[in-house]
């Protein structure tokens, strides 16, 4: 049975060429949009699935009550005392990345290390090469665990363990011992490490930054990462609960009432982590393996949507068969097993092709998601089971209603010849038909939206100069003081000025808990921006009241100059002259946004800091770019010769900032094209069989005197109504859905009406192309070939 079933779809298929490649060619392009999409998403998902002990792992994150934010830094000491305090804490352990630099033979080898202590190996899964875990990896303070591909640099395929090698840490050279080696973690971990060592290295480093010797027992230095193992049966949030006392006993009244401690999971930690801060790991975005999953779907459904609308326009060149086959005694089921397998073998033909696209287009597709796609070894078999599923799915959705509507065709109507009048058929396809073309609207304006919002937040007023400035990166051992004489000295640079962070700001720091003015009681947080002299001014921030900070004072470096928003929430009446943070405020400047336009425009408190300097403002005089870019150039090769200058505008840092916006536009526009290819397939189709069983009705109004035109508009108005109704339907749902992109936007562009018009003439336009050249072929037919038609 099943081997004449596959006869009949391969004879069927072969006779249909063009059906047959119309479906093919429309379920490969929406399977490899598909597949690309279920390679991300299975990728972003999967991470941390490596460690076992993933749903019992957590990372203890420090919750600022005033401020209401989250961020990653924890104190040393805080594991070791959760540790002791908390039965239901099996193992706990800091971490601290820092860099070594290894010396083998003639060259040094930069390797990013993790400072923790052994029982990281017991909450993490981090299988070993060599080493011996009884004798404990990290027990000494010499110790050193290098990954695979670390030791296979420094000693090749031979066993390192015992030896010592010589690094450089915490600016001094040290002698390490080598007691392990751990298999490389794989890229879809969240802990990454190429070696580890002992956590006293950490905290050396921090006793010389903080200029003191208790750094591992002082809980307000929170430069570490805690993470625990709890007991599968313990309860977090009566865990979380207890925090509120533990943090009284450890710290007192006073902290206790601003800060809380929060237990954040491991199988969260990568895509559920946007809302901490200072977490050094990669991080992925919910919300976008959501948005691409959705966007994945709905391409599949115009394919499966396609098969089906051509399938029953397909149906008056079945009716005999099926009539045949009924009256040799064919049940409906038999047949509807037989139609079910012609869509699943066209589907299954069309997932070579759909892998070959999809294989062809992970370069460019990779840069669009700004992640390297590619197949991860532990994914292999889910990539094999979902792609299969995919394949199948699509197949059978496509002929179910195909094989439930052709199994019903009756004998007695096939006698009649009224297989082609049957309303409800016209109307479901019809409907698929509005369906493809409103998910195409829908793509079309949404990719407007979301480019004009990209435009928007290049071209909008911060409040601060975005032309004719250039940014320089700073580095600790150049010498500031040099380069800012030799750029005064430039009579087309007209100011330059340092900064710890630049204009947009990526990351700031903040201060928690400052009193208000008129209301003690009442705190709020402030940003902060440090500054060295003359970068407010470079910047084009000029004060509002008061002035700036200036070299002509000496005890500036005390002082403090709040933005408006700042003085507003602090309740400030005439700020100049007063105190805010034991500061004495100097001025008050317009308020400009320290960050992108998604942020409303914080509170910020400015201080002047000449050790933090790590980029400079340089204003030009409009015209002079390159003679200025040339001159830095040289500046620099004459002071840092050994360091390769960089530099970017401020309207480049801009492109950075909102590179996601460009991409999400860039791949809403791709899924709207395919999505019209297919749908234009669809049409096509469509429109070829509908002129054929036309071909009489078209030559009985030409002989009757009827225009070419009156034929084409006979011909194409049915379709052109669909267009009309499908771009009636999509406004409201584009309109909804961009509209909950946009409310995480403080500054957002408009949504226009104009766009669902363009949209609409961009639908109508691709419709008229697809459908015009066979309804003008048609209505061109001599007349009499037409009714000679059979």
């Amino acid at each position: 049975m099943f081997k004449n079933h596959f006869k009949i779809a391969l004879r069927f298929l072969k006779k249909n060429k063009l059906f047959t490649f119309i479906n093919l060619l429309g379920l490969s392009i929406a399977l490899a949009v598909s597949f690309i999409i279920v390679l991300y998403v299975v990728n972003e998902k999967s991470y941390n699935t490596c460690h076992t002990n993933r749903k019992q792992v957590y990372s203890v994150i420090s919750y600022d009550k005033i401020g209401q934010d989250k961020q990653n830094g924890t104190p040393f000491i805080l594991a070791e005392t959760l540790k002791d305090e908390f039965p239901e804490v099996i193992a706990a352990s800091n971490m601290r990345r820092t860099r070594l630099s290894i010396k083998s033979q003639d060259e040094t080898i930069r390797s990013t290390a993790q400072c923790t202590n052994d029982e990281i190996f017991q909450i993490f899964t981090i299988p070993f090469k060599w080493g011996n875990p009884d004798n404990g990896f990290l027990a000494k303070p010499d110790a050193i665990v290098l990954s695979e591909s670390l030791s296979q640099k420094l000693f090749g395929e031979k066993n390192p363990v015992g030896q010592t090698l010589t690094a450089v840490i915490n600016s001094k050279d040290e002698n390490l011992t080598i007691t392990g080696v751990y298999n490389d973690l794989p890229e879809n971990s969240s802990l990454q490490a190429e070696c580890f060592v002992n956590n006293q290295w950490g905290i050396n480093s921090l006793n010389k930054i903080f200029r003191t010797n208790r750094a591992g027992r002082n809980w307000r230095i929170e430069h570490w990462s805690t993470w625990v193992l709890l007991d599968k049966n313990a309860d977090v949030k009566s865990i979380e609960a207890q925090m509120p006392d533990f943090l009284v006993n450890h710290l007192g009244e006073h902290w206790a009432g601003r800060e809380n401690f929060l237990f954040h999971s491991l199988k969260d930690y990568y895509l559920h982590s946007s809302d901490i801060t200072n977490i050094w790991s990669k991080l992925g975005n919910y919300k976008n393996v959501r948005l691409f999953s959705i966007i994945a779907l709905l391409v599949v459904l115009a394919a499966i949507f396609n098969y089906i609308i051509l399938s029953t326009a397909i149906s008056s060149q079945r009716a005999k068969e099926i009539g045949i086959r009924k009256t040799n005694g064919a049940d409906n089921r038999l047949l509807e097993k037989q139609f079910i397998g012609e869509s699943f073998l066209v589907a299954l033909t069309s997932l070579p092709f759909a892998l070959l696209l999809a294989w062809l287009a992970l370069p460019a597709a990779g840069k669009l998601f700004n992640t390297e796609l590619h197949i991860i070894g532990s994914n292999v078999w889910l990539y094999i089971v979902l792609y299969l599923f995919l394949a199948m799915f699509v197949g059978v959705a496509s002929g179910v209603y195909s094989a439930s509507y052709l199994s019903r065709i009756r004998v007695i109507d096939v006698l009649k010849k009224q297989t082609n009048i049957n309303p409800a058929k016209l109307s479901l396809r019809s409907v698929l038909v509005v369906c493809q073309l409103v998910i195409f609207c829908s793509f079309v304006a949404s990719a407007f939206i979301v480019r004009s919002q990209y435009q928007f937040s290049l071209k909008k007023d911060m409040g601060y100069k975005s032309d004719n400035v250039f940014l320089v990166p700073v580095y600790r051992n150049i010498p500031y003081k040099p380069f800012m004489d030799k750029l005064k000295s430039n009579p087309n640079i007209i100011n330059a000025g340092g900064t710890n962070n630049s204009l947009p700001a990526t990351g700031c720091g903040s201060i928690s808990g400052v009193p208000c003015d008129n209301n003690p009681d009442k705190r709020i947080k402030l940003e902060t921006l440090s500054v060295n002299y003359n970068f407010l001014e470079t910047m084009g921030i000029t004060p509002l009241e008061g002035r700036l900070f200036s070299e002509e004072f000496g005890n500036d470096v005390n002082c403090v100059v709040l933005n408006e928003t700042a003085v507003k929430q602090l309740g400030i009446t005439d700020p100049i002259g007063k105190s805010t943070m034991g500061k004495p405020i100097i001025g008050v400047v317009k308020d400009f946004n320290i960050f992108s336009v998604q942020n409303e425009i914080p509170p910020i408190a400015i201080d002047l800091n000449q050790n933090q300097t790590r980029q400079i403002a340089i204003a030009y005089k409009p015209g002079t770019r390159n003679l200025v870019f040339d001159e830095l150039e040289r500046y620099w090769d004459e002071l840092m010769p050994d360091i390769k200058f960089r530099c970017m505008d401020i309207q480049d840092l801009y492109v950075q900032l909102y590179s996601s916006e460009k991409r999400l536009g860039t791949i809403i526009s791709i899924s709207a094209l395919f999505t019209a290819i297919i749908s234009a397939l669809g049409l096509l189709g469509l429109t070829l069989f509908d002129t054929r069983c036309k071909t009489k009705e078209v030559g009985i109004k030409k002989a009757l005197g009827g225009s070419r035109k009156d034929i084409i508009l006979t011909l194409g108005k049915s379709n052109l109504i669909l267009v009309l109704v499908s771009n009636v339907f999509s406004i409201p749902i584009s309109y909804f859905v961009i509209n909950k992109w946009l409310e995480s936007y403080t500054y957002r562009t408009p949504i226009h009406f104009w766009i669902f018009i363009l949209t609409g003439v961009l639908t109508l336009l691709i419709t008229f192309i697809t459908i015009g050249w066979q309804s003008w072929k048609s209505a061109s037919m001599n007349p009499v070939e037409a009714l000679r038609f059979e």
